[in-house]
């Protein structure tokens, strides 16, 4: 609880962005079989990746994981409502979006969100712009890569049959 407390100033945020201890004592909550540890773990992870310029920190498989557990939880609004956030954050950020689509379950924990009323419209619209970036950043990417050559270029899609 303290810790999450702590991170309601932005100026902290960086320093404990890069704190493995930090990190490693949030992973832990954020698995604890106590509901208000993993609440207190996601609220910090909220705080911290809303400010931090250093969130990258966050995108490594294992914190990816228990934002999924956690998102997928619907009996606990305050958690999945968390762990939702965190995961939208981290979209916003190009240096981490990699590595949440190359996380098993990330992307299909969002659409499952977007796609099931039994979550809160803000939730579901949260989920859906987390998938609309990662969207965004793809295109980026794709658009700023060359044709190797003797390939031709065809704008996707072809629009044409065969």
């Amino acid at each position: 609880e303290t810790l999450s407390h702590l991170t309601r100033f932005p100026g902290n945020n960086d320093i404990m962005a890069q704190s493995q201890e930090t990190l490693g004592a949030l992973y832990k909550c954020g698995m604890s079989v106590n509901d208000n540890d993993r609440i207190w773990a996601l609220r910090a992870m909220q705080n911290i990746t809303a400010y931090s310029s250093k969130r990258g920190f966050f995108a490594n498989d294992d914190l990816l994981s228990v934002l999924c557990r956690s998102a997928e939880r619907l009996e606990f609004v305050d958690e999945h409502e968390a762990a939702i956030s965190v995961i939208g954050n981290l979209c916003t950020d190009p240096s981490s979006v990699v590595q949440v689509v190359n996380t098993a379950n990330v992307v299909r924990a969002l659409v499952n969100v977007a796609n099931n009323i039994e979550y809160s419209e803000e939730i579901q619209f949260v989920a859906c712009d987390a998938l609309a970036t990662i969207a965004m950043w793809m295109q980026r990417v794709a658009r700023a890569a060359s044709v190797p050559e003797g390939f031709s270029y065809e704008p996707l899609p072809t629009l044409k049959t065969t």
